[in-house]
């Protein structure tokens, strides 16, 4: 596997997308970005290590509050995701493809409604 690819895959395993989104400009607080990614702030923070580790991303204090730790996407980051999306395009393809685009749809939905259960507080929202 070349090192690009392992790269790609490396950066997939944290949902890209959500990181992009969230983490523009002065990046995002680690914990708003965990609660957008429906995960606790000490999961994020391990999930991120091998993204920080390569450059892809990194931790910052935030200017208003120094306690708070902001996410935010290099520029190596960017182009790493730049480069990802025909891979994710490929494998979405596939898996419409493959559950059709009518259950891979309702496969979201589901997941949407089952993941409250998986919260520590399932009142959550």
């Amino acid at each position: 596997m070349s090192v690009r690819l392992a790269t790609i895959q490396r950066c997939l395993r944290v949902p890209a997308a959500t990181l992009r989104r969230e983490a523009r400009d002065g990046g995002v607080p680690v914990s708003d970005l965990a609660s957008a990614m429906d995960m606790d702030r000490t999961t994020l923070t391990r999930n991120l290590r091998p993204l920080l580790d390569q450059g892809l991303v990194a931790l910052g204090a935030d200017l208003a509050d120094a306690r708070v730790r902001r996410a935010l996407i290099t520029a190596k980051g960017g182009a790493a995701f730049v480069d990802a999306m025909p891979y994710w395009r490929v494998a979405l393809g596939f898996v419409n493809r493959t559950l059709g685009e009518a259950d891979a749809g309702a496969l979201h939905d589901w997941m949407d409604l089952v993941t409250p259960a998986f919260r520590a507080d399932p009142s959550e929202p």
